[in-house]
């Protein structure tokens, strides 16, 4: 599921014309937010 939710943002981003994806989050140690382990 994740893999093509990030396949599927791609290729948003691609259609849109886009060139970077910022990611807002807060991250805490008693909630950590998933879409940071997507970083690299």
């Amino acid at each position: 599921m994740i893999r093509s939710k990030i396949e599927q943002t791609f290729q948003v981003l691609k259609e849109q014309d886009v060139d970077c994806w910022i990611i807002y989050c807060r991250e805490s140690e008693e909630m950590t937010d998933p879409s940071l382990k997507l970083k690299t």
